[in-house]
């Protein structure tokens, strides 16, 4: 922990997608406190280093959740190193975006961006930005990639964004933070198949012939055995 937030800066902070829209939630100063470090981790999985624009450092994340399948959670651990406060009119984004132009979010949204978001960033500051979000029932591609970065409030396209000068980065302007494997997507489901279909290439048994003669010794009464 770095410093102490002020609690109308917490109170006051606001939350914005990366298409625009806003609103006000109350966090913790305690909480955001407890997010801002001294130090990054020592065990970052996932180390990248992407440089934002010089002003600050996508340093990189840890995937907590564990099992990851279509209708279930993904909860994933951000860190932010400011070399330079980037401004009032920064946010924070983040899109989930799968294989297909169907398989995509904005999931935005994380407790640290609505509490202290980039207006209120100080040189120095490292900030762990751990976010959840729920993978779609529907979701088809077999994994899904998370990418972030900072947008100009308002802005409307990746020309709005802050340019990636160093690190992984797609022709969006966006860090390419984890890919992560799904277990079980619609369309890892459809390839499977069903049980009649697994059927399908075994050979049938030969059924008796109607000219078979039955055999001498059945009892009477009951139905002889044709195997």
């Amino acid at each position: 922990m770095r410093r102490v937030v002020p609690l109308v800066a917490a109170l006051s902070a606001v939350a914005c997608g990366d298409l625009g829209g806003c609103g006000q939630s109350d966090i913790d100063p305690a909480f955001i406190e407890a997010n801002l470090l001294d130090v990054l981790p020592d065990d970052l999985e996932n180390q990248l280093d992407a440089d934002l624009g010089g002003k600050v450092v996508y340093v990189g994340n840890r995937i907590v959740s564990e099992e990851h399948e279509p209708g279930g959670e993904i909860r994933i651990v951000h860190y932010w190193q400011v070399a330079e406060p980037p401004g009032s009119m920064w946010r924070v984004f983040a899109h989930a975006v799968g294989e297909t132009d169907d398989d995509w979010m904005n999931v935005d949204a994380s407790d640290m961006r609505t509490g202290h978001p980039p207006a209120e960033w100080s040189a120095r500051d490292i900030i762990r930005d751990e976010q959840a979000f729920a993978v779609p029932e529907g979701w088809t591609s077999d994994y899904v990639d998370v990418r972030v970065g900072l947008y100009r409030q308002g802005g409307q396209d990746a020309g709005d964004r802050m340019a990636i000068e160093r690190g992984p980065a797609d022709d969006e302007s966006r860090v390419r933070a984890a890919r992560i494997p799904l277990g079980e997507s619609e369309s890892a489901r459809e390839a499977e198949p069903t049980s009649d279909a697994a059927n399908d290439d075994q050979p049938l048994e030969a059924e008796p012939s109607e000219a078979e003669p039955l055999e001498a010794d059945s009892p009477e009464g009951e139905a002889p055995d044709l195997d």
